[in-house]
């Protein structure tokens, strides 16, 4: 019955797949209608987002942690069901030993008596003598990254970590597609509007103005990057790390094409849907090289340099819940040399006069503010015109903007 939903965990779990790619990939496959959609996503979005909280409520039932991971993350998932969805008990239980019996016989009677034990018992309280700790499981966050967080945060830590209680979906006016008098027209629902964003809990996915391009899909932390930039017509841009390519059709969008945009990714898969899906959104004015921008011999200056650099995606883990598993202080270290590099180069390719953009979607400190601290004390003719801050809400994700003159 729930075969999808633990293959989908297995995967993000224990073979490290992307939630948001996992997810898309089972859907498309399993051409599942929209209420078994709804519930699939439900269970494997709830399941991972919950892990150290329900394994801290396994630690009460399970003698050894020494089981076939595919059926830990069987009781993982029969703990969210019971307490946490509105599904018959039984139904639950017949479903996952069935599903235990047919792949891990052996383990039938333990996850039965298991799983029975919890439809009798309360979920268990998390002792709050030491208040990291407390956090970590509650919120199910590495209790590494939650010091690592608290440190810099100490007074916004719990807003950071929680999830998300409602959820909004975020969508930009194409300006080369449509006017925001006439796209406004047609929206039938509740929403707000800041600046480009159209934010909504309506998902308008479905919707012929977005088939057609007139409102795409983005956040709205990310709509500021291009506001703030605020490019003049008929001028270069550089996009050094553009892949998808939102920022870069944000910018092509304000300015009606009428500008060059030279976008740039490492990988020749990502260059090419910059190209199919700028061609989508009727976007000419963008030319895409693969390239190592840190090292690429570019072959003249840019009016306008954006660097939204590669980063530890700390400000994004609301809805890519996966993330917070990934992250590491050494991973985080490797990133920062990299950035070091990629300002290096960007300085070097902006005409006097002209603008740098940085911007990452992560919160850490030490890829933002004091980056770029150490870039300002290395390069003098560069001075902040703007600085922007996001921490992640249920309507936007955590980002950082600085924007820079060169002088």
């Amino acid at each position: 019955m729930y075969t999808i939903e633990l293959d989908a965990i297995d995967k993000i779990l224990n073979l490290g797949g992307f939630i948001n790619l996992v997810i898309n990939d089972v859907i498309k496959k399993n051409k599942l209608d929209d209420s078994r959609k709804a519930l699939f996503t439900k269970i494997v979005y709830g399941v991972v987002e919950n892990k150290l909280y329900l394994d801290y409520q396994l630690s009460f039932y399970l003698k050894n942690d020494k089981i076939a991971k595919d059926v830990k993350n069987i009781l993982r998932m029969g703990i969210y069901m019971i307490h946490f969805l509105n599904i018959p008990n039984y139904h639950v239980i017949d479903a996952l030993v069935e599903q235990t019996k047919e792949k891990y016989s052996n383990y039938t009677k333990m996850v039965n008596a298991i799983l029975r034990n919890l439809t009798r018992n309360e979920l268990k309280e998390i002792p709050t003598t030491d208040y990291q700790m407390y956090l970590s499981i509650k919120y199910s966050y590495p209790l590494s990254l939650v010091k690592f967080i608290k440190r810099q945060y100490p007074e916004n830590i719990e807003e950071i970590l929680k999830p998300s209680e409602n959820i909004y979906n975020t969508y930009r006016i194409n300006y080369i597609k449509t006017d925001k008098e006439s796209l406004l027209k047609k929206l039938k629902c509740d929403y707000e509007l800041k600046d480009d964003a159209i934010i909504t809990k309506t998902n308008l996915s479905g919707k012929d103005y977005f088939k057609k391009s007139e409102i795409v899909y983005q956040d709205y932390a990310s709509q500021k990057v291009a506001i703030v930039m605020d490019p003049e017509k008929n001028t270069n841009i550089l996009d050094m790390c553009s892949a998808p390519g939102s920022k870069s059709f944000h910018i092509a969008s304000l300015l009606n094409n009428e500008c060059n945009i030279t976008s740039c990714d490492i990988y020749e898969h990502k260059t090419k849907l910059i190209i199919d899906e700028a061609k989508r959104q009727g976007i000419t004015c963008i030319k895409t090289i693969t390239c190592d921008s840190a090292t690429y011999n570019f072959d003249q200056e840019y009016d306008y340099v954006l660097l939204d650099a590669p980063c530890s995606g700390l400000g994004v883990m609301k809805h890519k819940c996966d993330l917070k598993y990934r992250f590491t202080l050494k991973d985080k270290d490797d990133i920062i040399v990299l950035q070091k590099s990629l300002l290096g180069k960007a300085c070097k390719v902006v005409k006097q006069g002209g603008i740098l953009v940085y911007s990452t979607c992560t919160i850490n400190k030490e890829e933002n503010e004091e980056m770029i601290k150490y870039f300002l004390k290395k390069h003098k003719d560069f001075e902040i015109l703007e600085e922007l801050n996001f921490l992640p809400t249920d309507i936007h994700d955590g980002f950082y903007i600085c924007k820079m003159i060169k002088k």
